[in-house]
């Protein structure tokens, strides 16, 4: 059975699972040492020993922590107040499209007073019910700094491509390669780089 190298849904931490037929980019959940379980994404095929179990399959990371309910609300600290702030978790995906990863800094807003916002930095998850009253941007800022500024900030998960160099004396070598992202300006006028897409073509594209 082969072994793959997974990574931690929200922590980033990654475990070597052993599991049947994966593609990269599967969420699943998984077992550590019989603790568990936890969500996960697939990053490559790996030949170490594993210390993990596979579990079941997901679509997502919000799916898998919702539906092996391991998260009920995703806890926030407010840039400026400190304050802590549990997020429904059905909210928060609904609205952002995908679960929060390590110090990510989202813009919030208030469902009943939209121009009431605030920044708040993700810090860990709940298996108490969140508040519904605060829901998310879309967009994923660096740190507090640049979401109370308004720039730069991007969107979405980041993607990396492997680089694969075959043949070579040694065996194939794998190289992670952060690809160009394409940038847009939303209605504010404030730049955003869209992290999930990636720039083809030669003049400061992939090909270039």
């Amino acid at each position: 059975m082969p072994n793959y190298n997974v990574s931690n849904c929200t922590t980033g931490v990654q475990y070597i699972i052993s599991a049947g037929t994966l593609s990269i980019n599967d969420v699943i959940s998984f077992y550590v040492d019989e603790a568990g379980p936890f969500c996960g994404t697939v990053l490559s095929v790996s030949t170490d020993s594993h210390v993990g179990l596979y579990d079941s399959p997901y679509n997502s990371c919000c799916e898998c922590l919702s539906g092996a309910a391991l998260v009920q609300s995703f806890i926030f600290e407010n840039c400026v107040t400190k304050e802590s702030i549990n997020v429904d978790l059905t909210t928060f995906c609904n609205t952002a499209n995908f679960a929060p990863f390590s110090e990510n800094v989202f813009k919030f807003y208030e469902v009943a007073n939209p121009t009431n916002n605030f920044c708040a930095k993700y810090i860990s998850n709940s298996r108490t019910s969140g508040t519904t009253n605060y829901e998310p941007e879309s967009e994923i800022y660096q740190n507090c700094s640049e979401c109370e500024n308004g720039v730069p900030r991007s969107a979405n998960t980041e993607v990396f491509i492997c680089e694969i160099c075959c043949p070579c004396t040694t065996g194939a070598t794998i190289n992670s390669v952060v690809p160009p992202h394409p940038v847009w300006t939303d209605s504010q006028g404030t730049a955003v780089i869209q992290l999930n897409m990636v720039v083809l073509g030669g003049e400061n594209g992939l090909n270039s």
